[in-house]
């Protein structure tokens, strides 16, 4: 995860999010990053909305350059709402894709044995 900056010696959450003491105690402190991550998550969800609002009221169907800048925005903001929740997952994603890799690796071996070049 991105380092968090320093404020007179306290670590903070992101400025938008809120400016709170973060508590002492370790449990607590990742409970406050993780609900900080879903406040943010949340907004992005809020200005998907909005964006899609706005969209649908200038959509013009004969204008490509604008549906192209469209599409960009939403992969954009998509790409940006994939960050935040694999972040917000964190080592478990890591874990996850970890153990696809070790199954994958299995299933060659399976075969390769099967097929007898191993």
């Amino acid at each position: 995860m991105e380092k968090i900056p320093r404020r007179n010696g306290r670590r903070t959450a992101n400025n938008n999010i809120t400016k709170a003491k973060i508590p002492k105690n370790k449990t607590t402190k990742n409970n406050y990053h993780r609900l900080a991550i879903i406040q943010t998550i949340n907004r992005l969800n809020r200005t998907i909305r909005k964006t899609k609002r706005e969209i649908n009221n200038k959509i013009d169907n004969n204008n490509k350059n604008n549906s192209k800048k469209i599409e960009k925005i939403k992969e954009n903001i998509n790409k940006n709402i994939k960050i935040i929740r694999e972040k917000l997952n964190g080592k478990k994603m890591e874990k996850i894709e970890e153990i696809k890799k070790t199954e994958i690796i299995e299933e060659w071996i399976k075969n390769a044995k099967e097929i007898g070049k191993i």
